[in-house]
């Protein structure tokens, strides 16, 4: 990283912190040899565009579908906020 982060920079690093203990599995693997260090870049960009997928999904559901995915799979749907704050 430059020492001004790009604007995709800064959404990686955003991303990363969420995704902080699937990264420490993920290096758990290169460290006993299970994953090369060299797919690191290849794995990482993935996981972001997964990880951005489903947080665009959730925002584009409807009223109908809204939980679906939980709903499908037994877990309790949380209700949507009346207002963004």
């Amino acid at each position: 990283m430059s020492a001004v982060p790009t604007h995709q920079e800064l959404v990686d690093l955003d991303i990363d912190a969420r995704l902080l203990e699937v990264w420490c599995d993920i290096w758990a693997d290169v460290q006993s040899g299970k994953l090369p260090e060299a797919l690191l870049p290849l794995v990482a960009k993935h996981i972001r565009a997964a990880y951005g997928r489903g947080y665009c999904a959730c925002i584009d559901e409807d009223e109908w579908t809204h939980g679906s995915l939980l709903h499908a799979h037994g877990y309790s749907v949380p209700r949507r906020r009346s207002s963004i704050p």
